[in-house]
């Protein structure tokens, strides 16, 4: 008998992910980032206007900070949620079931010849993998998720039941940060550095048929 999603997220305690609340101490020095507004970016040669604009903001929060944030990219606020609680249930998966699906360990045909490695392999990167100093172990956990543009490896590479369960969640969500977020953001860039818009997209990152050339790594940390 084949398992419904009401079933698997059952299974998996999937539930509203409750965020921490906000710190009563007071930060000195606290920065406000930047906030590009990408409600206002406008395609095309009649918005050439609306993305100068934008590129000169961004400018200025990369030359004041390095960092910036965005807001106005498309994205609902329960798009969020769900994908904040099925990255919940994934990071509370047993860890004898993470244990079979370490990051660089997999058999995928197109990285046959990367050494990806637990950084940016698919899979897993568990807590304590690296020692520091007086053999302090790290705590940082995350599940890296490759080939997200090509759906005939994406869905037939091996995840965990749950995480296969919600593959089109997680892939729609990358999918449009790739298409749409990254691309306004590197056209800015292209606009700061007085370079044709798309150069920076179109050379490293736009989706081609030889994979290994088009893809990046998406990490999901907890």
């Amino acid at each position: 008998m084949v398992a419904t999603q009401e079933e698997i997220d059952k299974k998996y305690n999937l539930r509203p992910f409750v965020d921490a609340p906000e710190s009563k101490v007071e930060i000195p020095n606290k920065i406000d980032l930047e906030a590009i507004d990408f409600s206002t970016y406008k395609e095309g040669p009649e918005g050439l206007e609306s993305r100068q604009k934008l590129a000169k903001q961004l400018e200025g929060a990369l030359t004041d900070y390095g960092f910036f944030k965005i807001v106005g990219h498309g994205i609902s606020e329960e798009t969020f949620n769900k994908l904040k609680a099925i990255t919940q249930s994934i990071f509370e998966l047993p860890a004898e079931e993470k244990a079979k699906y370490i990051a660089g360990t997999y058999p995928i045909e197109q990285e046959k010849d990367s050494d990806l490695g637990i950084v940016s392999g698919v899979g897993f990167k568990p807590r304590g993998h690296w020692t520091y100093v007086k053999g302090v172990t790290d705590e940082l956990e995350f599940i890296n998720f490759r080939h997200y543009l090509h759906d005939e490896i994406y869905y037939n590479t091996p995840y965990p039941e749950f995480v296969q369960w919600h593959l089109s969640d997680i892939q729609a969500y990358f999918k449009y940060l790739h298409l749409q977020v990254l691309r306004r953001v590197l056209t800015l860039m292209d606009i700061i550095l007085e370079i044709p818009e798309g150069t920076l997209y179109g050379n490293y990152f736009k989706p081609i048929p030889e994979i290994e050339k088009s893809e990046v790594t998406l990490t999901v940390l907890v």
